[in-house]
């Protein structure tokens, strides 16, 4: 009777849909619901809130609510202290950025200094979305000579000391397209799965080229790199995002489309003129941005006692779209009195 009296308060803020069918948003849990007695009756749960498609993000502004489904009510309204609801800096973003950095990059006016302006600025922004963020650098272009610049990695200064040292790199002669790709897709994989541990906002792959593969056998490389993107992404945990920046333009023109194949969407794919290398990596470095923001910590002071309770959170943004989550949690031994959910977060956030 409790749950219905919940799917009722639910059908009034969101509108009610045919069972399994997405018609708005998405809330999906993050990582364990962590139960704090220490903090008095705190419950601590990391969500994540998107469109139905895994790629589509939620309007600038969320109205975020939480419901006591033991009376079907908003927390807050019936004398307990309300949610505690913030950006979750707790989790980790990796982004791997895929340099062309083949002769045609540095034999050409200024192309190279921008795609390493371009590869700042993407950087600087993910650095910016999360405490936790990590980076790596892979240059190719000739198989011989494409090489992991830097592993994947929190420290700033040693990024901008790979960056300093690829703003003048001699060049690395053709391209091998796909098997950067490859390689870097691999890199970015197996580090997530070696740090399962850790809640993920992102794990991301750009890679930037200003032309097509050049080393042999394109047909069966673009058909593996297409496979293996579409393997990976099929794991919705992984949370992966791949871009392609094919450069054209100025005298280079080229089927774009076997650069976008490795994009993960067609909206991730960006075409740059030369002129406009450095906005479009701002472009994506803005939507990483937007990634991280759409991860939530929600602290609360549970009312209730038991092992056996759960609470609902619902979503919606300024287009309209909605959704919620159901989440069980467990209140053995909780003290139903000096809880305050910021403490809560506060708590879980020290925690190791």
């Amino acid at each position: 009777m409790n749950w219905v009296r919940s799917v009722c308060v639910l059908c009034l803020l969101l509108g009610c849909a045919e069972e399994e069918e997405c018609t708005g948003l998405e809330l999906t849990l993050r990582g364990p619901v962590v139960s704090l007695p220490s903090a008095g009756a705190g419950v601590v749960v990391p969500f994540s809130v998107s469109g139905c498609d895994q790629g589509d993000l939620p309007e600038s502004a969320l109205e975020l609510h939480v419901i006591n489904d033991e009376t079907g009510r908003l927390f807050g309204t019936e004398g307990e202290t309300s949610p505690a609801i913030e950006t979750n800096r707790t989790a980790t973003g990796r982004l791997i950025v895929v340099l062309d950095m083949s002769d045609s990059i540095v034999s050409t006016g200024s192309r190279q200094a921008d795609v390493v302006s371009g590869a700042r600025v993407l950087i600087d922004a993910h650095f910016m979305s999360s405490p936790n963020a990590e980076v790596a650098v892979f240059a190719f272009g000739s198989t011989s000579l494409s090489t992991l610049e830097q592993d994947f990695s929190t420290d700033r200064a040693a990024t901008t000391s790979t960056l300093n040292r690829l703003a003048s790199d001699p060049g690395r002669g053709s391209t091998n397209l796909y098997g950067a790709f490859l390689t870097s897709l691999e890199l970015l994989t197996n580090r997530a799965r070696s740090d399962s541990s850790v809640t993920v906002s992102s794990n991301t792959l750009v890679i930037l080229t200003d032309g097509v593969h050049e080393t042999g056998d394109a047909d069966s490389l673009r058909d593996r790199s297409v496979t293996r993107l579409e393997s990976e992404a099929m794991d919705r945990d992984l949370r992966l995002s791949t871009f392609a920046i094919p450069v054209v333009g100025g005298g280079n023109e080229y089927d774009q489309g076997v650069v976008c194949a490795l994009a993960s969407a067609r909206e991730n794919c960006i075409s740059a003129d030369p002129d406009s290398i450095e906005q479009t990596f701002r472009q994506i470095g803005e939507r990483l941005q937007r990634v991280a923001e759409s991860d939530f910590l929600m602290g609360v002071c549970s009312p209730l006692e038991g092992s056996r309770r759960s609470l609902t959170i619902t979503a919606q943004d300024d287009g309209g779209r909605a959704g919620f989550l159901r989440v069980d949690y467990d209140a053995t031994g909780f003290v139903l009195a000096g809880c305050e959910p910021s403490e809560v977060l506060r708590m879980y956030e020290a925690s190791p």
